[in-house]
Protein backbone atom coordinates (compact mmCIF):
# COMPACT_ATOMS: atom_id res chain seq x y z
CA UNK A 1 0.00 0.00 0.00
CA UNK A 2 1.48 3.50 -0.53
CA UNK A 3 1.38 5.63 2.04
CA UNK A 4 2.16 9.62 2.15
CA UNK A 5 5.49 10.78 2.72
CA UNK A 6 5.83 13.40 5.31
CA UNK A 7 8.85 15.47 3.36
CA UNK A 8 10.37 18.24 4.80
CA UNK A 9 9.10 20.89 1.98
CA UNK A 10 5.92 19.67 2.85
CA UNK A 11 6.17 20.38 6.68
CA UNK A 12 7.64 23.57 5.35
CA UNK A 13 4.79 24.70 2.96
CA UNK A 14 2.31 24.09 6.44
CA UNK A 15 4.50 26.36 8.59
CA UNK A 16 4.24 29.12 5.55
CA UNK A 17 0.78 28.97 5.62
CA UNK A 18 0.82 29.11 9.39
CA UNK A 19 3.23 32.44 9.06
CA UNK A 20 1.09 33.86 6.38
CA UNK A 21 -2.11 33.59 8.83
CA UNK A 22 -0.56 34.57 12.12
CA UNK A 23 0.97 37.59 10.27
CA UNK A 24 -1.96 38.79 8.70
CA UNK A 25 -1.36 38.20 5.01
CA UNK A 26 -3.61 39.00 2.46
CA UNK A 27 -4.05 38.85 -1.11
CA UNK A 28 -2.03 40.54 -3.34
CA UNK A 29 0.82 40.62 -0.45
CA UNK A 30 4.09 39.96 -1.19
CA UNK A 31 6.14 37.12 0.75
CA UNK A 32 9.68 37.74 2.17
CA UNK A 33 12.71 36.77 -0.20
CA UNK A 34 13.67 33.17 -0.28
CA UNK A 35 16.92 34.11 1.37
CA UNK A 36 14.84 35.17 4.57
CA UNK A 37 12.67 32.26 4.42
CA UNK A 38 15.57 29.98 4.22
CA UNK A 39 17.00 31.77 7.19
CA UNK A 40 13.89 32.24 8.91
CA UNK A 41 13.26 28.40 8.56
CA UNK A 42 16.74 27.13 8.94
CA UNK A 43 16.80 25.63 6.01
CA UNK A 44 18.76 25.59 2.76
CA UNK A 45 17.16 27.70 -0.32
CA UNK A 46 16.16 24.37 -2.53
CA UNK A 47 14.31 23.16 0.30
CA UNK A 48 12.09 26.26 0.53
CA UNK A 49 11.61 26.86 -2.89
CA UNK A 50 10.26 23.61 -3.28
CA UNK A 51 7.77 24.26 -0.64
CA UNK A 52 7.02 27.37 -2.41
CA UNK A 53 6.13 25.58 -5.59
CA UNK A 54 3.92 23.25 -3.53
CA UNK A 55 1.68 26.57 -2.33
CA UNK A 56 2.08 27.52 -6.10
CA UNK A 57 0.64 23.84 -7.15
CA UNK A 58 -2.07 24.47 -4.54
CA UNK A 59 -3.16 27.73 -5.19
CA UNK A 60 -2.16 29.34 -2.25
CA UNK A 61 0.84 31.61 -3.56
CA UNK A 62 1.45 32.95 -7.26
CA UNK A 63 4.77 34.13 -8.45
CA UNK A 64 5.91 36.48 -10.82
CA UNK A 65 9.39 36.93 -12.41
CA UNK A 66 11.91 39.04 -10.80
CA UNK A 67 9.49 40.06 -8.08
CA UNK A 68 8.94 36.88 -6.06
CA UNK A 69 6.04 35.23 -4.84
CA UNK A 70 2.67 36.52 -3.40
CA UNK A 71 -0.46 35.60 -1.65
CA UNK A 72 -3.02 34.85 -4.25
CA UNK A 73 -6.14 35.96 -4.95
CA UNK A 74 -8.95 34.23 -2.80
CA UNK A 75 -10.54 31.08 -4.64
CA UNK A 76 -13.71 28.91 -3.76
CA UNK A 77 -11.52 25.60 -2.35
CA UNK A 78 -12.74 22.17 -2.59
CA UNK A 79 -11.81 18.99 -0.77
CA UNK A 80 -11.12 16.12 -3.09
CA UNK A 81 -11.63 14.60 0.34
CA UNK A 82 -14.85 15.53 0.78
CA UNK A 83 -17.30 12.83 -0.16
CA UNK A 84 -20.30 15.33 -1.95
CA UNK A 85 -20.29 18.10 -4.80
CA UNK A 86 -22.02 20.00 -1.54
CA UNK A 87 -19.54 22.44 -1.07
CA UNK A 88 -21.46 25.56 -0.26
CA UNK A 89 -18.73 28.62 -1.54
CA UNK A 90 -21.36 30.89 0.29
CA UNK A 91 -19.48 30.75 3.70
CA UNK A 92 -16.15 31.44 1.83
CA UNK A 93 -17.28 34.06 -0.75
CA UNK A 94 -20.24 35.75 0.79
CA UNK A 95 -20.71 37.60 -3.23
CA UNK A 96 -21.61 34.27 -4.63
CA UNK A 97 -25.05 33.00 -5.04
CA UNK A 98 -26.42 30.13 -6.89
CA UNK A 99 -29.47 29.81 -9.08
CA UNK A 100 -31.63 27.24 -10.47
CA UNK A 101 -31.88 27.28 -14.39
CA UNK A 102 -33.35 24.10 -15.15
CA UNK A 103 -35.50 21.51 -13.77
CA UNK A 104 -36.24 18.51 -15.87
CA UNK A 105 -36.97 14.62 -15.84
CA UNK A 106 -34.99 12.45 -18.86
CA UNK A 107 -34.44 9.13 -19.95
CA UNK A 108 -30.68 8.02 -19.66
CA UNK A 109 -28.63 7.70 -23.26
CA UNK A 110 -26.05 5.76 -24.04
CA UNK A 111 -23.64 8.64 -23.36
CA UNK A 112 -25.17 9.15 -19.73
CA UNK A 113 -25.73 5.35 -18.79
CA UNK A 114 -21.68 5.14 -19.66
CA UNK A 115 -21.16 7.69 -16.86
CA UNK A 116 -23.76 6.83 -14.10
CA UNK A 117 -23.68 2.93 -14.47
CA UNK A 118 -27.25 2.76 -14.98
CA UNK A 119 -29.40 1.24 -17.81
CA UNK A 120 -30.20 3.31 -21.24
CA UNK A 121 -33.81 4.31 -20.87
CA UNK A 122 -33.90 4.80 -17.34
CA UNK A 123 -35.84 8.07 -15.63
CA UNK A 124 -33.49 10.52 -13.90
CA UNK A 125 -34.18 14.26 -13.05
CA UNK A 126 -31.73 16.83 -14.63
CA UNK A 127 -31.11 20.28 -12.57
CA UNK A 128 -28.80 22.97 -13.71
CA UNK A 129 -27.58 25.28 -11.18
CA UNK A 130 -25.66 28.43 -11.99
CA UNK A 131 -22.92 29.66 -9.77
CA UNK A 132 -22.75 33.69 -9.61
CA UNK A 133 -20.15 36.22 -7.87
CA UNK A 134 -22.06 39.07 -8.34
CA UNK A 135 -23.31 38.94 -11.70
CA UNK A 136 -20.69 36.98 -12.86
CA UNK A 137 -21.28 32.89 -13.42
CA UNK A 138 -18.15 30.87 -12.34
CA UNK A 139 -19.61 27.08 -12.49
CA UNK A 140 -22.37 25.42 -14.47
CA UNK A 141 -23.34 22.58 -11.64
CA UNK A 142 -25.35 19.60 -14.01
CA UNK A 143 -27.14 17.07 -11.66
CA UNK A 144 -28.52 13.64 -12.38
CA UNK A 145 -30.28 11.80 -9.83
CA UNK A 146 -32.55 8.51 -10.63
CA UNK A 147 -36.47 9.79 -10.55
CA UNK A 148 -37.05 6.69 -8.40
CA UNK A 149 -34.91 8.11 -5.12
CA UNK A 150 -37.34 10.80 -4.63
CA UNK A 151 -40.74 10.55 -6.45
CA UNK A 152 -42.60 13.82 -7.27
CA UNK A 153 -39.85 15.72 -7.00
CA UNK A 154 -40.50 19.07 -8.63
CA UNK A 155 -38.58 22.30 -9.13
CA UNK A 156 -40.58 24.21 -6.62
CA UNK A 157 -39.65 21.69 -3.96
CA UNK A 158 -35.91 21.96 -4.77
CA UNK A 159 -35.96 26.02 -4.67
CA UNK A 160 -32.84 27.10 -4.66
CA UNK A 161 -31.08 23.85 -2.68
CA UNK A 162 -29.29 21.54 -4.51
CA UNK A 163 -30.19 17.90 -4.44
CA UNK A 164 -27.83 16.16 -2.09
CA UNK A 165 -29.06 19.04 0.60
CA UNK A 166 -32.53 18.11 -0.68
CA UNK A 167 -31.95 14.20 -0.37
CA UNK A 168 -29.93 14.89 3.38
CA UNK A 169 -32.68 16.77 4.75
CA UNK A 170 -36.11 15.84 3.05
CA UNK A 171 -35.77 12.08 3.01
CA UNK A 172 -33.01 11.17 5.47
CA UNK A 173 -30.41 9.74 3.08
CA UNK A 174 -26.80 9.31 4.79
CA UNK A 175 -24.01 9.48 2.37
CA UNK A 176 -21.34 7.03 2.52
CA UNK A 177 -19.00 7.46 -0.75
CA UNK A 178 -18.47 8.97 -3.81
CA UNK A 179 -16.03 8.62 -6.82
CA UNK A 180 -14.94 12.00 -8.15
CA UNK A 181 -12.36 12.77 -11.37
CA UNK A 182 -11.40 16.53 -12.16
CA UNK A 183 -10.41 17.36 -15.90
CA UNK A 184 -9.20 19.67 -17.98
CA UNK A 185 -12.13 20.26 -20.72
CA UNK A 186 -13.36 23.08 -23.59
CA UNK A 187 -16.46 24.54 -23.44
CA UNK A 188 -18.71 24.07 -25.94
CA UNK A 189 -20.99 26.72 -27.28
CA UNK A 190 -23.81 26.14 -24.88
CA UNK A 191 -21.48 26.13 -21.67
CA UNK A 192 -19.78 29.07 -23.20
CA UNK A 193 -22.74 30.86 -23.53
CA UNK A 194 -24.05 30.27 -20.08
CA UNK A 195 -20.57 31.20 -18.43
CA UNK A 196 -20.31 33.93 -20.85
CA UNK A 197 -16.84 32.98 -22.41
CA UNK A 198 -15.38 32.36 -25.51
CA UNK A 199 -15.96 28.71 -26.86
CA UNK A 200 -12.90 26.99 -26.41
CA UNK A 201 -12.36 28.34 -23.39
CA UNK A 202 -10.28 25.66 -21.25
CA UNK A 203 -12.09 24.88 -18.07
CA UNK A 204 -12.20 22.22 -15.26
CA UNK A 205 -14.88 19.42 -15.24
CA UNK A 206 -15.25 17.92 -11.38
CA UNK A 207 -17.73 14.98 -11.94
CA UNK A 208 -18.86 12.12 -9.59
CA UNK A 209 -20.95 9.46 -8.59
CA UNK A 210 -22.40 9.36 -5.07
CA UNK A 211 -24.14 6.32 -3.12
CA UNK A 212 -25.99 6.19 -0.33
CA UNK A 213 -25.01 3.57 2.74
CA UNK A 214 -26.43 0.76 0.99
CA UNK A 215 -23.94 1.26 -1.81
CA UNK A 216 -27.21 2.88 -4.07
CA UNK A 217 -25.93 5.37 -6.84
CA UNK A 218 -28.28 8.62 -5.77
CA UNK A 219 -26.81 11.16 -7.62
CA UNK A 220 -24.40 11.75 -10.76
CA UNK A 221 -22.93 15.42 -11.03
CA UNK A 222 -21.16 17.26 -13.30
CA UNK A 223 -19.47 20.87 -13.16
CA UNK A 224 -17.58 22.97 -15.49
CA UNK A 225 -16.16 25.32 -13.20
CA UNK A 226 -13.52 28.41 -14.50
CA UNK A 227 -10.45 27.60 -13.67
CA UNK A 228 -9.66 31.08 -11.81
CA UNK A 229 -12.22 30.89 -9.18
CA UNK A 230 -11.77 27.37 -7.72
CA UNK A 231 -8.81 25.53 -6.63
CA UNK A 232 -8.89 21.29 -5.80
CA UNK A 233 -7.16 20.78 -2.61
CA UNK A 234 -5.78 17.46 -2.02
CA UNK A 235 -4.36 17.57 1.85
CA UNK A 236 -7.83 19.02 3.74
CA UNK A 237 -5.51 19.48 6.71
CA UNK A 238 -3.58 22.30 5.02
CA UNK A 239 -6.93 23.45 3.64
CA UNK A 240 -8.03 23.72 7.47
CA UNK A 241 -4.91 25.63 8.41
CA UNK A 242 -5.51 28.34 5.78
CA UNK A 243 -9.37 28.85 6.00
CA UNK A 244 -9.95 28.73 9.69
Amino acid sequence: MRKNLLTMDVILAKEIIYMLKNEGYHPGDRLPSERFLAEHFHVQRPTIRNALAQLVREHYLFSQERLGYFVAPDRIKISTHTCTDNFDPGERCPNIRWQPYSFEEILVDKRLSGKMLIPEQTPVYKILFIYYENDTPLCLDYSYTPIDIYPGLTAEILGSRPILNVLQTDLQIPILKSNQRVTLIYTNEEESSLLQTAPGSPMMKYKGLVYDDTGRLIHFFEDIMKIDDFAFIRDAEMEESWNN
